[in-house]
């Protein structure tokens, strides 16, 4: 979920994080240690909590949004858990 132009919550279209050549560089580039390994397991890290905690992750979603009128839930949450 993100703040979207008028204060609304919004889902990115594509992909929920772009990773810029800009901010590869800044890591030391695409063979670099920092790279390959820091961030590769900062970020699995980070997978592997989400997975843990991902029914009280997924019962926090569903209660936002409940009877939301942000665009994000547009399909619908229409029960309660």
């Amino acid at each position: 979920l993100g703040r979207a132009p008028g204060g609304r919550a919004a889902l990115e279209a594509a992909v929920p994080f772009k990773l810029t050549r800009e901010m590869v560089g800044v890591l030391g580039g695409p063979t670099a240690p920092l790279f390959t390994e820091t961030l590769v397991d900062l970020c699995t890290s980070a997978l592997r909590a989400a997975r843990a905690h991902a029914d009280s992750l997924l019962a926090l979603i569903e209660m936002t949004g409940y009877r939301s009128d942000m665009l994000c839930f547009a399909s619908g949450v229409e029960t309660p858990l």
